[in-house]
């Protein structure tokens, strides 16, 4: 798990909203323990801020819980930070399923491990679909063709220079579908190479622990 993943989700849910002092000043600390390597000083700075955090804040803390627990073994720990941060918070990345799933393999809680990756993999097509699905309503496809007549769009990876005028709204909502889609893997890739190891691991572990069952 690195540090530009740990809270990429969440950051992009607030993006745009201006940081107060008192939360730059956080970031600010939790940077120096990080770069320190001091998890649990920056433990222990989040777990006081999580007391006095608003609820703009608390996502980022509890994600940044589980990645100083996680780093200091305290899998547990970290696995509570990344339940709460998905059952109670709003706009949590799929990632946090991911998380956990990597928490409940050191823990050898094995089947419950496949369940959160499995968890991972239907947010993450939840979390695409409403993305497609706004990008392709009536408003967004003539928005769309508006920027390309006018050559706003330019070379951007949605618009790839692509002739929309001719094109019907079905056509359209098929094109932004498929370049939305791709430009999911390509930014996902990290998440994916994530997945594959839990799962290779945990293919593993699970096959050991039948071969005991069996001897047994």
């Amino acid at each position: 798990m690195s540090r530009s993943t740990a809270t990429g989700g969440a950051a992009a849910a607030r993006k745009g909203a201006g940081p107060k002092k008192e939360e730059r000043t956080k970031k600010e600390k939790l940077d120096e323990y990080l770069k320190a390597r001091d998890y649990t000083g920056a433990l222990a700075m989040l777990e006081f801020h999580k007391k006095t955090d608003d609820a703009a804040e608390e996502l980022d803390t509890l994600m940044w819980i589980g990645y100083c627990a996680f780093h200091l073994g305290q899998f547990q720990r970290a696995f509570d930070a990344y339940l709460e941060a998905i059952n109670g918070q709003q706009g949590c990345p799929p990632e946090a399923h991911l998380y956990q799933a990597a928490c409940l393999f050191y823990l050898q809680m094995y089947k419950p491990c496949e369940e959160a990756v499995q968890s991972f993999e239907d947010a993450e097509k939840r979390t695409l679909a409403t993305a497609i699905a706004e990008a392709t309503e009536d408003d967004a496809l003539a928005a769309r063709r508006a920027k390309d007549r006018a050559g706003q769009v330019g070379g951007s990876l949605l618009s790839k220079s692509r002739a929309t005028a001719g094109m019907s709204d079905s056509d359209l909502r098929a094109t932004i579908s498929k370049e939305m889609t791709d430009a999911h893997k390509l930014s996902r890739g990290w998440a994916t190479a994530l997945k594959t190891r839990l799962l290779f691991h945990l293919s593993h572990r699970m096959d050991d622990q039948e071969k005991l069952m069996v001897s047994g």
